[in-house]
């Protein structure tokens, strides 16, 4: 089975420059935050985790702490993917690349819990609605 490879680092400002939508930058994606945390939520912020993994920011071992990756990666936050320069910012798109993907992953855990406990208290809902309506249908019977 092919394995897809990592995108070479000298491409990463290629990478993050295309749109995914008119007038929207792979990198202006990434730094945005979750759109819902519905079903369709959820689709958009594993597609970002995908596309980080597929950079390769999953392997990336810079040996830094998180405070470091964060103050190396802050020059990203507000830059327009245009202004990237191939070559100068590499460990900068390191750094936030690296950083995005813990952070991604940190809140599709939060996201994908909440889900979950969305998901449990519809049915918990649902079944004690159903009892109810049992009980009511029970109670109004002849004895």
């Amino acid at each position: 089975m092919a394995r897809k490879t990592d995108v070479p680092a000298t491409s990463w400002v290629a990478e993050l420059r295309a749109e995914v939508a008119p007038g929207v930058s792979r990198l202006e994606w990434l730094r945005a935050g979750p759109k819902s945390k519905s079903p369709t939520g959820l689709a958009d912020h594993f597609a970002k985790l995908r596309f980080l993994k597929a950079m390769g920011a999953d392997r990336l071992d810079l040996g830094l702490t998180e405070t470091a990756l964060r103050a190396l990666a802050m020059p990203l936050r507000h830059r327009k993917a245009a202004t990237l320069k191939p070559g100068t910012d590499q460990l900068v798109l390191a750094c936030f690349l690296r950083l995005r993907r813990h952070e991604l992953s940190d809140h599709g855990v939060d996201v994908v819990l909440h889900r979950t406990a969305d998901v449990w208290r519809y049915a918990k809902q649902r079944a004690e609605d159903r009892q109810a309506a049992l009980w009511r249908r029970l109670r109004q019977l002849p004895q």
